[in-house]
């Protein structure tokens, strides 16, 4: 008992034990160590350790034990993995008939149930939950997308990265019954590492939390009210213009442009890309493209929606690579964002297949990507917006 009453003495500051020490050793002695005295004790050392620092030890303090409870918290949180697996058929196209009645089969209940049955999927949400909402929550964690001609893009989120692969073969083998025209390019991928919890990021927001804090506590110690209070008055406009500033997510594709003799020089590519952005960057595609896709709104291409979709659209080559060019899409969703580079991607091939020059032929070495975090601001001013 002795030694855990000296040791609770000294966690206030000397000044402090030098006057009230021997004070609060008898009172402890005499009264008698609890956990909830122990919590009191240690609460009120504290506190009056924090009297005595400046406003720069506190907010040093509280950022870093912000940043490991937010670590901490981010290994509490079930993480994610994503399976991913490649198709080719010619019906590769939702607007198909027949591609169309095969989506929809291997995203109808029945099928979705067989396969929650088949791999024990969402036990503990099935015990808490009736199947139609395990059923609706299922078909929210797949994504079928096209990212280019002929091309079927299928993945699913689960968080056992196994059951997540198993899981998408069963459902690669339901698009194959219902296409017996498809070929497997990329089977069920075994994903190695989650796609959440974003663990920076988590102890990111513990860091800013533990600042913020530090900002508050700042307010009632009178030798730094100033700094905190101008300290909290910039937190506060930078969180406030953070939120105001909307998340803008990019979707890319790479795409290769070979030549009967190999490669294609420079010129040549830097020539072709130029070609083939003219034609994709004409206001009479993006006026086709908003009214198919309703990028923006009710689809009415307006000249200002063309001049707006325009700048959001990429066709570059690839830096460092010979005969690479990529072909993004930038806006503030992400699906939105893969679907409408999906279709830049289609439109830059259909129009290859349409006028290229005999000697050269376009092979899409990364499909269009599902952009998974939003630009950084130095990205966003690197595309120049």
């Amino acid at each position: 008992m002795r030694r855990a009453v000296r040791f609770l003495v000294l966690l206030y500051p000397r000044s402090w034990r030098a006057r009230y020490g021997r004070e609060l050793e008898a009172l402890l002695e005499d009264a008698g160590l609890r956990w909830r005295d122990l919590g009191d004790v240690v609460l009120s050392a504290l506190a009056v350790q924090m009297r005595t620092w400046g406003f720069g030890k506190i907010v040093a303090a509280l950022g870093l034990a912000g940043t490991l409870a937010g670590m901490a918290g981010s290994f509490a949180l079930p993480e994610q993995y994503v399976s991913e697996a490649v198709l080719r058929s010619e019906h590769a196209d939702r607007t198909d008939p027949i591609g169309s009645a095969a989506f929809s089969h291997v995203l109808r209940r029945q099928s979705l149930e067989e396969v929650i049955r088949q791999e024990d999927l969402y036990e503990r949400e099935l015990s808490q939950k009736p199947m139609e909402d395990v059923f609706l929550h299922m078909r929210q964690a797949i994504r079928i997308s096209f990212p280019a001609s002929g091309m079927i893009n299928i993945a699913f989120n689960y968080d056992d990265r196994y059951k997540a692969q198993r899981a998408l073969s069963d459902m690669v083998s339901l698009v194959r019954r219902e296409l017996p025209d498809a070929e497997v390019r990329d089977g069920a991928s075994l994903p190695e590492n989650p796609v959440e919890p974003n663990r920076l990021l988590v102890a990111g927001y513990g860091l800013g939390a533990g600042l913020l804090v530090a900002v508050v506590l700042g307010l009632f110690l009178p030798s730094v009210r100033l700094a905190a209070a101008l300290g909290l008055t910039g937190a506060m406009v930078v969180w406030g213009v953070s939120l105001a500033i909307p998340n803008r997510y990019v979707s890319t594709g790479v795409v290769a442009m070979r030549t009967v003799n190999g490669a294609a020089s420079d010129r040549e590519i830097d020539e072709y890309i130029q070609s083939l952005a003219a034609k994709i960057l004409d206001p009479i595609s993006l006026r086709l493209l908003i009214e198919r896709t309703r990028v923006y709104g009710d689809g009415k291409a307006t000249d200002e929606l063309i001049a707006k979709l325009r700048r959001k659209i990429r066709i570059e080559r690839v830096s460092g690579s010979r005969g690479e060019f990529s072909i993004s899409f930038e806006c503030g969703d992400p699906r939105e964002a893969q679907r409408v580079a999906a279709l830049l991607m289609s439109s830059v091939m259909i129009e290859n297949t349409l006028n290229k020059p005999v000697a050269v032929s376009l092979e899409v070495l990364d499909p269009v990507s599902l952009p998974q975090t939003p630009l950084g601001l130095v990205d966003r001013w690197r595309r120049g917006r």
